[in-house]
């Protein structure tokens, strides 16, 4: 699996900046920075580009007077202390992890759209987002997404481009997915609230529209919405628990026939075991009304299959067992 690239988003803004600039630029960077504990040339950097005082120093000095549109850019967009110590160590080295090499690469190779992505960039920035993870082959729908209409508690909320609600068993939980989206905003919400600005983004593209993200993370863009979308599929879901409960039910009418069966096989004196047979026979007829119930469902709506059924059955299941642990 290929590994994520991450920078601040600030950065990423000021890289968009000083594209002409920046291979000269960290050429002339790497020649200060390159010393053991270089922490306080970075500091010293600072303060000289804001204007402060700073007594001697004049190697930083001179490196700011010969980079300072470079510099009075990325302090525009940036800090020059975040833009250096996000990406290079105290001894001067580029981190293992630091990923400002591959974004310089990704936007010289789309130059042309430089403007859109610095537009994309600066709306992930008023929506909140910090930090940005890039990953061309991260598919989001191949992903299940899960939301908690009651919002009883603190939840994670997941947004995407055209967003699917999928019809399940359970009415505390909506589940929804995507379509096609190249974004995955992820945040958190609290009694049916956001509670923050700072959202984590992932992407798989720089190069989509920017309108394709929401303007604003609010309850009425995001979680409404989501609500409203599960509402419309309220028959479905009606339809998937009667089905689902259904076959509970007369699975465990045969675990009680088949624990019967034992019992009465073993007990050698009792009589009209006929009657067993035909209670198996009852129970043929009702695994038969189930099955065709399931098919007229799946029949009467695109989104139901036999498979979802099956799956949401696996998942109630699992939940009930999840609950008699917590209990016991």
């Amino acid at each position: 699996m290929d590994e994520y690239k991450k920078e601040k988003i600030d950065n990423l803004i000021a890289l968009c900046h000083i594209m002409n600039e920046y291979k000269e630029f960290i050429k002339n960077l790497k020649e200060l920075i390159t010393v053991s504990y270089n922490r306080d040339i970075i500091e010293n950097l600072r303060k000289i580009s804001n204007g402060e005082f700073v007594l001697g120093s004049k190697k930083v000095k001179r490196f700011y007077e010969d980079n300072k549109s470079t510099i009075d850019t990325i302090n525009k967009y940036s800090s020059i202390n975040s833009f250096i110590c996000s990406n290079y160590d105290s001894d001067g080295d580029l981190y293992e992890e630091s990923a400002i090499d591959f974004f310089y690469e990704y936007f010289n190779n789309h130059k042309k759209d430089l403007d859109k992505i610095l537009i994309l960039l600066e709306k992930f920035k008023r929506l909140g987002g910090w930090e940005l993870k890039f990953n061309e082959n991260t598919d989001f729908t191949s992903k299940e997404y899960y939301m908690n209409p009651s919002f009883t508690g603190t939840s994670k909320i997941y947004i995407l481009d055209n967003i699917e609600v999928l019809p399940n068993y359970d009415n505390y939980l909506i589940k929804y997915k995507t379509s096609g989206s190249n974004y995955e905003l992820e945040t958190i919400a609290f009694r049916n609230k956001f509670t923050q600005s700072d959202i984590s983004i992932t992407v798989n593209s720089l190069l989509f529209d920017p309108d394709k993200l929401p303007d604003v993370i609010s309850n009425e863009a995001i979680i409404d919405k989501i609500i409203d979308m599960r509402n419309s599929k309220e028959e479905e879901c009606t339809n998937i628990k009667n089905a689902i409960d259904l076959r509970i039910s007369v699975d465990n009418l045969n675990k009680q026939f088949m624990r019967t069966n034992e019992i009465m096989n073993r007990i050698k004196n009792i009589e009209n075991k006929e009657v067993l047979l035909h209670i198996k026979s009852l129970l043929e007829q009702l695994e038969d009304i189930s099955l065709k119930y399931e098919e007229d469902i799946s029949q009467d709506y695109s989104d139901i299959t036999t498979e979802l059924i099956q799956k949401e059955k696996e998942f109630h299941l699992v939940a009930i067992e999840r609950q008699k642990m917590h209990f016991d």
